[in-house]
């Protein structure tokens, strides 16, 4: 193990290694990209990640301001006067969209939130933008200094 550690220390003292400071968050780096199966699956992973957070907002903010439980739950009728069927649906329970935007705009609670979702959100953004160009070097790492390849990334 020793030996090992010893020629990955030779190899990141070599040219164009030789600017890494951290070599515990550089070493890290190189265990969670294993880890993560690859450059690819990482990737892959972090996006899935930014547009669950962006379903999720989107879907409890639609849940709050855009569903009339009153008709959904039949303590309100719905004028079914077009067809026999007395049923109540799902799309009887949505608001129009006017109706939808409106109660959004109006809740400022929720107003807040979503500026601090989407304040959070480009954070994340901003996180795994950094975080790409990171493991970018550790896969140039890999490739290059180690010649492992990536097989599959």
């Amino acid at each position: 193990m020793s030996y090992m550690m010893t020629h990955i220390c030779l190899l990141l003292s070599s040219a164009p290694w030789n600017h890494i400071e951290n070599l515990d968050l550089f070493f890290s780096r190189v265990y969670n990209l294993h880890q993560k199966n690859g450059f690819t699956c990482m990737l892959i992973g972090e996006i899935f990640e930014l547009l669950q957070f962006i379903f999720i907002v989107s879907f409890t903010t639609f849940l709050v301001s855009c569903v009339d439980y009153d008709i959904l739950f039949a303590n309100k009728m719905v004028n079914h006067s077009q067809s026999e069927n007395n049923k109540v649906t799902l799309p009887d329970a949505f608001l129009p969209p006017g109706v939808c935007r409106d109660r959004i705009r109006e809740n400022l609670f929720l107003m807040v939130l979503l500026v601090i979702a989407g304040v959070f959100w480009i954070h994340r953004l901003i996180k795994f933008l950094y975080n790409v160009c990171c493991y970018w070097e550790i896969y140039n790492f890999y490739i290059q200094a180690l010649r492992i390849p990536m097989v599959g990334t």
